[in-house]
Order: C-alpha cells, then sequence, then structure tokens
C-alpha cells in the first residue's frame, strides 16, 4: 500500500523582471495568497529489514554475520545495494550508536573508514561512499594507528574508533540513502526543485518524475540553476502538459547545460523525469519555477 507524507516548506520566489499592468498585478497578489506546498507520493523509504531514520535521511541494517573488512565492504555493495556504514556529522554519530550497541554490545563493528593513499607525508582519512573526507574526529586515545589501515568502531562507553587488522571477522552495518524519489508534486506559484541527494551524487538506476502545477492563467517559467549529470545514459526530461506524454520541450544531459537557460510551458501544468542508469553518477541538478501570468488575447 502507497504511503503519502506530506512535506510543506516556505518557498522563496524568484522576483520576475517581466512588467505587469495594474490588472496582472492584482490577479499575481492575489495567487500569491495561496501557500506553496510539495508532497511526495511513494513506497516504503527502505527495504524489508532496514531501519529508516529520518535525521540522515538513510536506511541502516546489521548483517548476522561476522566478516573481514574487505568482505563486509563487497557485502554491503553486493548482497544489500549499500555501502559499509559512514558516520558524517555528531548527530549521526549519537543516532547510530544506539542502534549498533542493540545489535553488538560487545565487538566493535567495521566501519567504511580508510586511510587515504594518495596522500603520502600526511593521514587523510575517507569514508567509502563518495570519499566524503573524515570531518568528525573521534578517536579513543592513541589512536589512530599507522601500522593498521582499517577501523571499528567501539560503541561501548567510552565510545571512540580504532585501528585492527583488516583480516579480523567483526560485525558490520550497511547504510544506504533511503528512497527519496518519489514521485514529487509542486502547487503554486514558484519553487525549486533538485535530483536525489542533491548537492551530493545522485543514485544509479532512478526513475523520478516532478509534477509542477501552477494557477489557471499562468504558465511555468523553469530556470537551470546547476547542472551536472553523466553525459548521455543520465538525463533530465522536461514535458510541456501534465505526464510524460506530453510534448517534449527539451532534454537535458552532462555537464555543459547553460546556467540561467528558461524553459516554458504553454499551459499550467509542466512535468519532468530523471532518469539515471546502472554506472557513474554526478552531483545533479537544481531548478526553480515561477508561474508567469499570460494574458489571452
Amino acid at each position: 500500500m502507497l504511503k503519502i507524507w506530506f512535506l510543506v516548506f516556505t518557498l522563496f520566489l524568484f522576483v520576475s523582471t517581466e512588467t505587469l499592468d495594474d490588472e496582472d498585478s492584482i490577479k499575481f497578489q492575489e495567487s500569491l495568497k495561496a501557500s506553496n506546498a510539495s508532497y511526495l507520493v511513494g513506497p516504503a523509504p527502505c527495504p524489508n529489514g532496514w531501519q529508516y531514520k529520518s535525521l540522515t535521511s538513510s536506511c541502516y541494517i546489521v548483517p548476522n554475520t561476522f566478516l573481514s573488512w574487505s568482505d563486509a565492504e563487497t557485502y554491503c555493495e553486493n548482497v544489500t545495494g549499500g555501502t559499509l556504514l559512514s558516520i558524517l556529522n555528531q548527530p549521526e554519530y549519537d543516532l547510530i550508536q544506539s542502534v549498533a550497541k542493540s545489535y553488538s554490545p560487545i565487538y566493535p563493528i567495521w566501519l567504511g573508514l580508510f586511510r587515504d593513499p594518495s596522500y603520502q607525508f600526511s593521514d587523510i582519512y575517507r569514508w567509502v561512499d563518495n570519499n566524503y573526507r573524515l570531518n568528525l574526529s573521534k578517536w579513543l586515545p592513541n589512536e589512530p594507528s599507522n601500522s593498521k589501515d582499517c577501523f571499528v568502531w567501539k560503541t561501548s562507553e567510552p565510545s571512540g574508533y580504532k585501528s585492527i587488522s583488516c583480516k579480523y571477522s567483526q560485525p558490520f552495518m550497511c547504510k544506504q540513502h533511503a528512497a527519496n524519489c518519489e514521485t514529487t508534486v509542486f502547487e503554486g506559484m514558484s519553487g525549486n526543485l533538485s535530483s536525489p541527494n542533491y548537492p551530493y551524487n545522485y543514485d544509479n538506476n532512478l526513475d523520478c518524475f516532478y509534477h509542477i502545477t501552477v494557477p489557471d492563467g499562468y504558465i511555468v517559467k523553469l530556470t537551470v540553476l546547476d547542472f551536472a549529470t553523466e553525459g548521455i545514459f543520465d538525463y533530465l526530461q522536461i514535458y510541456d502538459g501534465a505526464d510524460d506524454q506530453s510534448f517534449v520541450l527539451q532534454k537535458l544531459g552532462g555537464t555543459n547545460v547553460p546556467i540561467g537557460f528558461v524553459y516554458e510551458s504553454t499551459q499550467r501544468y509542466m512535468t519532468l523525469k530523471f532518469h539515471t542508469d546502472y554506472s557513474n553518477v554526478n552531483t545533479g541538478w537544481f531548478l526553480n519555477f515561477i508561474a508567469r501570468y499570460t494574458v489571452v488575447l
């Protein structure tokens, strides 16, 4: 059964440079009185067996097995479709610590953390998902050790990160983005749209739909603010109408899409479809729309 999450937030308006006469201005201001809103329609955010955490918009699972670091990394990628656990900030650390302790109160769990080999004269540590640099220092005393390249998280107090041999079999946790590719519906005078996870990398194998509806007498004016996808196989298709059977206004892909470029519908509806294939990702895109009043001749 489909679950519906309503997400209402304030959307700022980009001021149009077009000149409105008095009648148009009155209609425009009256339309602004209605609140702008967007909502999502889609399936549960995590696969069966995973725990969803809204604070991080991520899913977590602790497989019922002990593996070496490399085998745990492979398991997370190939079996669960996620990555070995990364912890990107203090709120996530606090949140996941209780989850990890409930599964493994005694044994430290593997972290998806590694020493960056490209730095020969300094120790730089990164997470396996998107190579985020370690920015939250949670080392235990006298850590990290220069002789070991794999790291575990001791979740019991005093908690923290510790370096151990990569060959040891330890419990581990896998992590993946929540399914944030539901159909998104925008209703109102203005709004911002972005690819999943923006400004971080979007995921593979997506088909996301965005439906924009503005009041009667208006059309949709869509502006590109940022755009970067895989060149050919990941693309954003823009339709002049209420669904993906409508006329195609443009198909955008790659990293050479002009910033500030504008696309306009001929009616009050516009639909966007974001498709990604099974390999290679980028940071995605960020767009803005406003409702532009049209005079019926």
